[in-house]
């Protein structure tokens, strides 16, 4: 008689790409273990056992201080924006959209504060009033 399926060869190994991609868009690993359907206690015994878990979450990190790295850049540089829908009335009543590309304004504070929290040994000293400082660091 076979034992109990093994989750780690059931479910998490054959989602590591998707552990990557979950780490990357910031959920947490209750959350994580919640989308796979395996307990929190689960996700975070094989984490410890299996060196593949731990390298997809630090690839899914990796990858999200390069998207922050980048935001950061065009948000100290002024070449962030977005395209947006500009939603009107006519004199009918009628709906008039048409789309608008604007500057976004980008909260700088919290973009320093998830660079220094993801990755402390190069952001540790920025100030969130010093838009330079987080230009040199990114380049």
């Amino acid at each position: 008689m076979a034992g109990r399926p093994n989750a780690y060869e059931e479910i998490i190994k054959p989602n590591l790409d998707r552990i990557r991609d979950l780490v990357g868009s910031g959920k947490t690993n209750e959350q994580i273990a919640k989308i796979l359907g395996v307990s929190p206690s689960t996700l975070y015994k094989y984490k410890a056992e299996y060196t593949e878990i731990k390298e997809q979450y630090k690839k899914g990190i990796d990858e999200k201080i390069v998207e922050l790295e980048q935001t950061a850049y065009s948000v100290a540089t002024g070449k962030y924006t977005a395209i947006t829908e500009d939603i009107t009335y006519d004199g009918d009543g009628n709906i008039i959209t048409r789309k608008v590309k604007k500057v976004k304004q980008v909260d700088t504070t919290a973009l320093i504060f998830m660079l220094k929290a993801l990755k402390p040994e190069m952001y540790a000293n920025l100030e969130p009033d010093d838009n330079k400082d987080v230009v040199k660091a990114i380049q």
